[in-house]
């Protein structure tokens, strides 16, 4: 699940108004507001979620304020209620790359004896996918876990998802997206599809991904070639995602060079980059790497203007991971953890977890999709207790920033009824003005 801004390069039509502000409300409404101290601090919060100097579309973080019936949980005071819109789904834990810096790395090792066996077949999937539909689930991204291809049902499932009404996207590392799989992947219409790109050289490349073969850098990078061009006049976004570490900073300016170069060939490309998390410990990238990384972006964005490619920078969420590794963890709360009720990630065995950072710690797990529904795992006992009991609260995480604007939105305590409906009434004249891009992916 991407939840940091660079992931708001996927679709969306950009808005012809400017997003609503509490000051451009109607008069009435305005009115109304003031006799109501805690609906005002909630709508001056939700304004402060909506830049109206951007279009709507590449506005991620405002994507929570189009769900309405969660929104109603949170201000009603109860954000566990909250329904999961989007799925990471797991199609696999196999991958033929070895980066260090994987989160799913330690899952492999540990079960190293059932390698090779590690995937979901064509019936789970089927049943999973549909049990994910019947649970009010919206956007499905398939990914790893392994590498998702490596799974030959990726086309299959997500034909699957676009026949339940699911919208779909697809995270790879790109190795295998030859043209032959691209165009069976192309056929089944996701919504997106982003090659975990990373480098350019083929010294850096195979370095980061752990490899010992530089020839799969020039694979993936015709791969990119060939799925630029096939998608220019298609509906489905294709983009690169950059994680930045000391092993690849250096190798930014190249790698916005080379996708210049695609772009400029006629194709439709964007690159979005963000930073290699450690999610189970204190050390993170250090500021120099930021700095560094700050600094070739600004120079990629200067190249790409005014061509056919674009670049998107989480650089608050750069900044944030470099200070995590500077001090001690946050303790544990009450509501640390409200951003997981939005989200469901779904391993290969169809177990559920509370979420992708702490998939395959059997200490995160909900249940099983093959044995209950999602609304079954969504009311448990252990649901609660894995809430309240067993997130460390990692430094950063990627339900966090959704989580902290959560979190701002209950400040004010429970609403009633008629601060409920105040509220709704002044989204519902925000709404009006547009809709962020792709809200089913939070």
């Amino acid at each position: 699940m991407n939840t940091n801004p660079a992931a708001a390069s996927c679709g969306g039509t950009p808005s012809e108004q400017a997003p609503a502000g509490v000051e451009n409300a109607q008069p009435g409404l305005i009115a109304e507001l003031a006799r109501f101290p805690k609906a005002l601090t909630v709508v001056r919060a939700i304004s402060s979620m909506v830049d109206p100097e951007k279009p709507l579309d590449v506005q991620h973080d405002a994507k929570l304020l189009w769900h309405t019936e969660n929104l109603s949980a949170v201000l009603s005071g109860e954000p566990f209620a909250a329904r999961a819109i989007t799925a990471e789904l797991d199609l696999t834990l196999e991958c033929s790359y070895d980066c260090s810096c994987c989160t799913y790395g330690s899952s492999r090792r540990r079960t190293a004896d059932q390698a090779g066996a590690r995937s979901m077949s064509r019936e789970v999937i089927a049943v999973v996918l549909r049990r994910l539909a019947d649970g009010g689930v919206r956007g499905v991204i398939i990914t790893g876990g392994g590498e998702p291809l490596q799974n030959p049902e990726a086309p299959f499932a997500l034909q699957t998802a676009r026949q339940l009404g699911l919208r779909a996207g697809l995270f790879t590392n790109g190795s295998l997206l030859v043209p032959d799989l691209a165009e069976r992947i192309l056929a089944a219409r996701p919504q997106f599809i982003r090659i975990s790109a990373n480098a350019v050289t083929p010294e850096v490349y195979t370095r980061f991904h752990g490899l010992d073969d530089e020839r799969w850098a020039h694979v993936v990078w015709d791969n990119i070639r060939f799925l630029a061009e096939r998608t220019r006049h298609s509906e489905v976004n294709f983009g690169l995602g950059v994680v930045v570490n000391r092993i690849n900073v250096d190798d930014l300016l190249p790698l916005f060079e080379r996708a210049l170069e695609v772009a400029s060939r006629g194709g439709r490309l964007y690159v979005a980059v963000r930073p290699v998390v450690n999610y189970s410990g204190r050390a993170q990238i250090t500021p120099d790497v930021v700095a560094r990384a700050k600094k070739a972006c600004v120079v990629g964005r200067r190249l790409a203007e005014g061509t056919g490619l674009n670049v998107f920078v989480a650089a608050e969420y750069l900044d944030e991971v470099a200070a995590a590794g500077q001090r001690d963890l946050p303790p544990p709360s009450q509501t640390h953890c409200v951003g997981h009720s939005w989200m469901v990630s779904v391993g290969w065995n169809a177990d559920v977890y509370l979420c992708s950072e702490g998939k395959y710690d059997p200490r995160n797990r909900l249940g099983n999709l093959l044995e209950q529904t999602l609304d079954e795992i969504w009311g448990s006992a252990l649901r609660q207790q894995v809430i309240h009991g067993c997130c460390q609260r990692p430094p950063v995480c990627k339900a966090r920033r959704l989580t902290s604007r959560i979190e701002r939105l209950m400040e004010p305590g429970p609403l009633d009824d008629n601060e409920l409906g105040l509220v709704e009434a002044f989204l519902s004249e925000l709404r009006s003005t547009g809709h962020p891009g792709d809200v089913e992916f939070l």
